[in-house]
């Protein structure tokens, strides 16, 4: 899970007394769990669909926690305080799905349960949206890789985005190195600019941020995980058999 840097607008929270974090009390140093993150039987209360964070007790004042709810609202709350909702904001009029930060131009992506891509931030202390782009078919996974933001459908085929400020430029690449099978599990190394994918055949590829092959592996059993498990690149691989 990646850290989200963009500062939002702070706003009253007091306001937004329909979402409860656990009853004003969110325990940390360990992964959140639905359960943990909302409580009640409100009619309005949303259930978190999506989230980037990580802790570095260091830096903790400069992180916040970035919750995609059910009801395509956006929910920031500070790592150095997380018994408060910082801000609030509407972006979808579905459920985010997914979510991926851009830090170098402080914008970040979204995916509703419609398809729709949204690439937004804020200017001048108000949310603005830059630019939104319909995906039309069911999505996977996404994630920024040095400003290129990899989508891969779940049919196998994927599409890469380069972030220009405040729009979308589509990478044009070698769509004959796809996958033919369905692509079940994704990991990334940011550092190195890597991705390796994996699907329903046991074919794992290995990509740089560009999109572009740079080796295969084939295994002739089904994968269940990958997994970067260093800085220099190594692949851990989980496989049946």
């Amino acid at each position: 899970m990646d850290l989200v840097t963009i500062k939002p607008p702070k706003f009253d929270c007091d306001v937004f007394a329909d979402v409860t974090l656990n009853k004003g009390k969110i325990p940390v140093i360990k992964k959140f769990r639905q359960s943990e993150i909302l409580d009640g039987d409100s009619e309005r209360s949303e259930s978190p669909k999506s989230t980037c964070l990580d802790f570095e007790d260091d830096m903790a004042n400069d992180f916040y926690l970035c919750l995609g709810m059910s009801k395509g609202t956006i929910i920031f709350v500070r790592v150095d305080n997380l018994e408060y909702i910082y801000s609030r904001f509407s972006i979808h009029r579905q459920s985010i799905d997914h979510l991926t930060e851009i830090r170098s131009q402080q914008r970040i992506v979204t995916m509703c349960s419609e398809y729709i891509l949204s690439l937004w931030g804020f200017v001048g202390g108000k949310l603005h949206v830059f630019q939104k782009y319909n995906m039309c078919r069911p999505v996977t996974f996404i994630k920024n890789i040095n400003d290129y933001v990899t989508i891969i459908l779940k049919n196998g085929e994927s599409c890469v985005l380069y972030c220009n400020g405040n729009e979308f430029l589509k990478l044009n690449y070698d769509i004959s190195m796809e996958h033919d099978e369905k692509v079940e599990v994704i990991d990334f190394l940011p550092s190195k600019g890597l991705m390796a994918t994996a699907d329903a055949d046991g074919l794992i590829k290995i990509w740089n941020a560009k999109k572009e092959l740079i080796r295969e592996v084939k295994f002739n059993e089904e994968i269940s995980s990958v997994s970067f498990i260093n800085v220099k690149g190594d692949l851990l691989v989980g496989h049946q058999g």
